[in-house]
């Protein structure tokens, strides 16, 4: 089975980059937050990662990444940036899903893999109308 990287790059307003990278394969994730683009490029790369697939939602706005969770804190990031700041939210259940199907959409929250717009064929029929 072919292995899958993702990659998402966030930049500071200073210009520091940091990735977003995930590699999957079949049913498996692992992800990670790292100064390196090529992090988890090689399977056997796997110090300090979090497996699962989607395993939180994050925003980055303003130098500031925060990555939300259910529950509890799954993740931590060992690496240390310059310019961006880190911070770690514990969501309830509906709080955490609210920002989910944000996610969805990639409306100021996202995934990991981030979601890819799905664009459909002119051609294709549209749905029926809402009738209420």
């Amino acid at each position: 089975m072919k292995d899958n990287f993702n990659s998402r790059e966030l930049v500071s307003s200073k210009g520091e980059k940091i990735y977003v990278n995930s590699l999957n394969w079949g049913d498996n994730q692992i992800s990670i937050i790292s100064t390196n683009k090529n992090r988890l490029k090689n399977i056997s790369d796997t110090n300090n990662v979090i497996r699962g697939l989607e395993p939180f939602v994050y925003n980055f706005k303003n130098d500031r990444l925060v990555l939300y969770f259910k529950d509890t804190v799954r993740y931590r990031i060992i690496e240390t940036f310059k310019t961006i700041d880190v911070s770690y939210e514990v969501l309830d259940y509906n709080e955490y899903y609210e920002i989910k199907y944000k996610s969805f959409r990639n409306d100021g929250y996202f995934s990991i893999p981030m979601q890819k717009k799905t664009t459909y064929s002119k051609d294709m029929p549209l749905p029926p109308p809402n009738e209420n």
